[in-house]
């Protein structure tokens, strides 16, 4: 019996098509990774049949050595779905309903290499290699977080040097790696009693497709192999759809979450007439709103292009069905990003209640002006006296001496003055960051490793790489730390 399990993977950036046909065949290099448009919606993907092939060895709980092949659809919204096939006994088939057969620890054999690992593993470290998750991490361990450009530099390193077009969320990039496997197990070209509890016929034409809900199967009596990958193209389609929405309600997510801690971090400043942070607030805050322009145009380009999604395999009824469960999904994200709109709309508030700042260095400005207009003034007997006869010579000079040194004295004054402002601006704003990585960000991280080294299901090896990234996340947060005391 052949059967697919789906499992999804992403990093909620976009990333262009090209980019990701060179990552793979170089990772991956029996693999031959090509641009495909899938019908019949000719949605464009980086099709990877046999990414991986491989044997599961007889090994507990698996009784008997089962080939697989792992095929991979990659699109440009930095999501990828995953059709792991086997062939198997039916007898075996509850093994492999539900979540847990991607975390069932099996010893593979691999291109005449055996060792133990999961298919979650296998998923992470496609992730790595070919979203290159470490050398990201590497990357941003170099950036400095006291430049205020640092996300921008970052966002741009990132675009030449992996062709990742990284959304920025708030404070941060919108990186958000994930793996989500879901119960589906398709089972393609054997007949299943339809008279059996459960089953529903969901295709049309000559597609004889079935769907038993309450155990997540899908099966499709058709033999040909066209009438297969026309199905298995569909239904991939169907995936990338709430893959790609799911992507996005994770970076609405981290926008929430950015305005959140923006709006506790400036009710905390609010009080402080502090120059250099307010000027840079406002400036973050202008740049945000245009930021979040970006990623909400393509959050309505794509779910607009998917409302004339066509399905050919599938009947009207079961697509209605879906798309009246998918409907309060769509209007959540809709509401989200409305939410997240508005709430940047209101963090810009303060920064506007604060422009008083702006408004009296022009009054400080004009002020100077007269003021170095009145030294003009009264300079003018001086100027009289200097040059008119019968005035004792020292006395002329005593009068140019303090013509000149009037207005430059107090213009060295102002210098030293706005100098001395601007560097206890600099160094309270410095101070302000400090605090939050000691006190946030370090305490986070802290608690993310330990849940991390608690964690008993996880695989070795992917624990390991997780485990690797949250290391470089703290040493990297230390590292700023540091160079901060350094400065204050």
């Amino acid at each position: 019996m052949k059967i697919y399990k789906i499992i999804h993977c992403g990093i909620c950036s976009p990333i262009e098509p090209k980019n990701i046909v060179q990552k793979i065949a170089d990772e991956y290099p029996k693999s031959k990774p090509e641009i495909k448009k899938l019908k019949p919606n000719n949605l464009e993907c980086v099709y990877t049949p046999d990414l991986i092939k491989g044997v599961i060895l007889e090994k507990e709980p698996f009784i008997e050595d089962i080939p697989f092949n792992i095929h991979s659809y990659s699109f440009e919204v930095g999501h990828t779905t995953f059709l792991v096939e086997m062939n198997i006994n039916n007898s075996k088939l509850d093994l492999f309903e539900g979540t847990d057969f991607f975390n069932f620890s099996a010893q593979l054999k691999i291109d005449d290499k055996s060792f133990e690992n999961t298919f979650f593993g296998l998923i992470l470290e496609f992730m790595n290699k070919t979203y290159s998750l470490q050398d990201i991490v590497k990357l941003i361990e170099n950036s400095s977080l006291i430049d205020p450009k640092f996300v921008e530099k970052l966002q741009n390193e990132l675009l030449t040097k992996f062709g990742i077009d990284a959304y920025i969320c708030g404070g941060g990039l919108g990186i958000e790696g994930y793996v989500v496997n879901n119960n589906i197990t398709i089972i393609v070209g054997e007949n299943f009693d339809e008279s059996e509890e459960g089953w529903e016929n969901i295709g049309q034409n000559k597609f004889q497709l079935f769907e038993n809900k309450a155990k997540s199967i899908l099966n499709l009596y058709n033999n040909e192999l066209e009438d297969q990958e026309a199905f298995l193209e569909e239904f991939i389609q169907k995936q990338f759809i709430d893959g790609a929405h799911y992507g996005f309600r994770v970076l609405i997510m981290d926008w929430l979450s950015s305005i959140k801690s923006e709006a506790k971090n400036i009710r905390k400043n609010i009080p402080i007439q502090n120059k250099v942070f307010w000027r840079n607030y406002r400036e973050k805050i202008e740049a945000w709103e245009l930021y979040f322009l970006e990623l909400q145009t393509d959050l309505f380009t794509y779910t607009s292009q998917f409302e004339f999604f066509t399905f050919n395999c599938f009947n009207e009824n079961y697509i209605n069905k879906w798309k009246t469960e998918f409907l309060p999904k769509k209007e959540a994200l809709f509401r989200n990003t409305e939410m997240a709109r508005t709430g940047i709309e209101n963090l810009a508030t303060p920064g506007k209640t604060h422009d008083e700042h702006s408004l009296q260095l022009e009054t400080e400005k004009v002020n100077e002006r007269m003021l170095m207009l009145s030294f003009f003034a009264v300079s003018i007997p001086l100027f009289g006296a200097i040059i008119a006869p019968g005035i004792a010579p020292l006395f002329k000079v005593y009068a140019a001496i303090f013509l000149l040194a009037l207005p430059v004295g107090y213009g060295l004054f102002r210098k030293t003055q706005k100098k001395q402002n601007e560097k206890k601006s600099k160094k309270l704003e410095l101070q302000r960051i400090l605090d939050e990585l000691i006190f946030i960000e370090l305490p986070e991280l802290d608690k993310g490793l330990d849940e991390l080294n608690k964690e008993e299901e996880m695989s070795g090896s992917s624990k390991d790489d997780l485990l690797k990234i949250y290391t470089s996340q703290k040493r990297f947060v230390e590292q700023q730390i540091q160079e901060i005391k350094s400065k204050l």
